[in-house]
């Protein structure tokens, strides 16, 4: 499927990024409810989001379940038949546009309501756990919807849980808030689905009991609502002075509407989720004339589930940068065929 997304002016700090990339993605129709059916207490829930956040707009899915069941090292394969996930993995795991945002008080939500079994809370986030630890999955929550079915939330911040076990919580209400505790250093979160304690992938609907092939007619998914599966898409870009790193770009990959004349280096950048192995990326600048400044290429000779890709350069000592709008426009190619193609801006004043 070839997704192209349009061009989008961040001029405007009313709108930002979010609304850019908020076009980028159409909310597929209310899925048709698979949840309990009356006198049926041991059917799937219908599930809600959650958390407190806008998919594909301030959060992502880093991993779908694994269907082969960790079988496969090498190609791991999730619901759509891609590979947005990595061997064993069971659950749905989420991360945010930057650390910033995460921390913005991302609140994690019940996903239906249930009543809380278990709670674990005081683990510090200054340690990072391997992922066969039992303090893996952090600070987290276990809510129970009917004697077969229960979801676990994991890697939430220490001492932000607001439930106890015993608890009955409704689809929404908030369980704690997004954090780095357990096997995670940077903010994410862990979202899992078990039927009789065996893992269930919330988009298939399928018991993870034994490997199996991709998409199926018979697969009934447990939201409430669908979601969309963008194979590629743009996180976050826009542009700065000096010459940030991915990792500076990991930690606030805020907007920046405008700059000041007396910079002396420029660096477009732009935050990319779905890259594979082949893509060709090309990001240039323009000046407020239309001519281009500066262009960078690159080929990926591997895949990369989050991408961080720059075009910059430096002024000459005696030269100063136009006043005006600069341009940057960022392309994706996959065997040939352009998939994705964003244009944003700058005012340099």
């Amino acid at each position: 499927m070839t997704i192209i997304f349009p061009k989008h002016s961040l001029k405007l700090a009313a709108l930002g990024l979010t609304v850019a990339v908020a076009s980028m993605v159409a909310i597929a129709p209310q899925a048709q409810a698979q949840g309990a059916q009356a006198g049926n207490t041991d059917a799937a829930p219908q599930l809600d989001w959650p958390l407190a956040c806008k998919l594909f707009q301030d959060c992502f899915i880093d991993n779908y379940p694994d269907l082969k069941l960790g079988t496969d090292p090498v190609f791991p394969v999730d619901y759509k038949c891609g590979h947005r996930t990595r061997p064993g993995t069971n659950g749905v795991e989420i991360v945010f546009t930057d650390r910033k945002t995460a921390r913005m008080s991302k609140s994690v939500l019940a996903a239906a309501d249930g009543r809380v079994t278990y709670v674990e809370d005081g683990i510090d986030e200054g340690r990072q756990y391997s992922k066969s630890s039992k303090r893996a999955c952090g600070n987290h929550v276990v809510v129970r919807h009917n004697p077969s079915y229960s979801t676990k939330y994991c890697y939430m911040r220490e001492n932000t849980i607001s439930v106890k076990a015993g608890d009955t919580v409704r689809a929404g209400d908030v369980l704690g808030q997004v954090g780095s505790s357990g096997s995670t250093e940077a903010p994410k979160f862990y979202f899992e689905v078990t039927n009789k304690n065996i893992p269930v992938d919330p988009f298939s609907g399928r018991t993870l009991n034994k490997p199996s092939e991709c998409f199926s007619l018979n697969d009934k998914p447990l939201w409430r609502s669908a979601y969309p599966y963008p194979p590629v898409g743009i996180m976050a870009a826009s542009f700065a002075q000096g010459y940030p790193t991915a990792h500076d770009i990991d930690y606030d990959a805020s907007v920046t509407q405008a700059l000041p004349r007396s910079l002396r280096s420029l660096t477009a950048w732009v935050k990319v989720f779905g890259v594979q192995k082949g893509d060709k990326e090309t990001l240039t600048i323009k000046k407020p004339n239309g001519q281009e400044w500066f262009e960078n290429e690159r080929v990926h000779f591997a895949d990369a589930p989050f991408w961080t890709s720059f075009a910059n350069a430096s002024f000459q000592p005696d030269v100063w940068p136009e006043a005006g709008e600069w341009t940057a426009t960022y392309t994706l190619q996959r065997e040939g065929e352009v998939i994705v193609r964003y244009d944003f801006f700058v005012t340099i004043q």
